[in-house]
């Protein structure tokens, strides 16, 4: 069992036999995730979100260079990052460096309540994973999930099991893992998109109720069991 494409092609590139390996979800319960319609974009600034251990592989450190190279576009943005981890100081000084440390507000760890009520409060979740230095990957993000699933537009990296959930220009916006300047890019243009934002959204919650709903993935996973059992 494999949790996206990307695991499954690795494991093929690896010498397993593909007709042996199937896609088994990470299922979402979605009566926890109300769909709302996108945030507008209204007087002040751009309110971008991220989610995650604040470590290397979630790319923190590279969405937070596109800070300056926005505001040097005209765009105002701020950035509020949920979660903890031992890339927290790290990333507060590269915040200083920059003298973006105004625009980046580190909320800590916070419960799912608090995290569903913080997400309603922003206009783009950003989910900028990478290869970590130890070579380390993420599978489709469970918050990436959250995050469609309740109508915020997303803007993730080319990495992993992401492209699974964002499709760009259909889902969300997609952009190279890795490179400051095509994330920068890509945000610019889901911002500049906030007119067809709703129309992502509503894209991106279908494919979160088709692919990762609970009851769908069970009985997906049943079927594979089932063949198992009788190959």
């Amino acid at each position: 069992l494999a949790e996206c494409h990307q695991f499954k092609d690795r494991a093929v590139n690896l010498g397993c036999r593909s007709e042996k390996i199937s896609i088994a979800r990470s299922g979402l319960d979605l009566s926890s995730f109300p769909y709302c319609a996108p945030l507008p974009l209204g007087p002040g600034p751009v309110r971008l979100i991220g989610i995650g251990r604040l470590t290397a592989r979630k790319g923190f450190h590279t969405l937070i260079k596109t800070l300056p190279m926005l505001e040097k576009a005209g765009i105002d943005a701020t950035l509020s990052l949920i979660g903890d981890g031992e890339e927290k100081q790290g990333l507060i000084d590269l915040a200083n460096t920059l003298g973006v440390e105004g625009r980046l507000h580190l909320l800590g760890a916070m419960s799912h309540a608090q995290i569903a009520q913080e997400l309603g409060q922003h206009h783009i979740f950003v989910g900028p994973s990478e290869v970590s230095p130890a070579g380390g990957m993420d599978g489709p993000l469970n918050t990436l999930k959250e995050a469609m699933a309740v109508g915020v537009p997303v803007c993730a990296t080319d990495h992993g099991g992401i492209p699974d959930l964002v499709k760009d220009g259909i889902t969300g916006a997609l952009a190279r893992e890795a490179d400051v300047e095509d994330l920068c890019d890509t945000l610019q243009r889901l911002i500049g998109a906030h007119a067809q934002w709703p129309a992502f959204a509503r894209a991106a919650r279908k494919l979160i109720e088709d692919e990762f709903e609970t009851e769908n993935v069970t009985s997906r996973l049943e079927t594979v069991y089932h063949k198992v059992l009788n190959t």
